[in-house]
């Protein structure tokens, strides 16, 4: 079974690495000049789980959207781009953003704290109420 998944994992990613080339090659035949904008995916798609004194938030989610991202390979669509650009005698321009507004993850995680912390809030006012009924 493993051998099977294991397989099946090489054939995917040789599937995705040939869809990247075929898209990349396109991009800079029809292009006069490149800029490429790239977040810090690596720092964006940290684990959702936290540690023992923060736990996480929307784990399951954002571990998903972590996974799909990184499946997209992005860093390997950079280096393609820049290399292609280059054998291509084009311009390409590589601008790191340390902050994109895409950093969904990190969001939803700050976000799934925030409400388990009113919630904890809520039950607190609401348990004295439940005691004296």
């Amino acid at each position: 079974m493993k051998f099977a998944i294991s397989r099946l994992s090489a054939q995917v990613a040789r599937i995705r690495h040939n869809a990247l080339h075929v898209w990349t090659t396109r991009l800079v035949a029809q292009s006069a000049g490149l800029t490429i904008i790239t977040p810090a995916v690596q720092r964006m798609t940290q684990s959702p789980h936290g540690d023992a004194g923060h736990w996480g938030a929307y784990t399951e989610e954002v571990s998903t959207l972590n996974r799909n991202t990184l499946n997209q390979a992005p860093g390997l669509a950079v280096q393609m781009l820049e290399y292609k650009a280059k054998e291509a005698a084009i311009r390409c321009d590589v601008i790191a953003d340390p902050a994109p507004p895409i950093a969904l993850g990190r969001d939803a995680v700050v976000a799934g704290k925030k409400v388990r912390k009113v919630r904890r809030e809520v039950r607190k006012r609401l348990e004295p109420t439940r005691l004296a009924g």
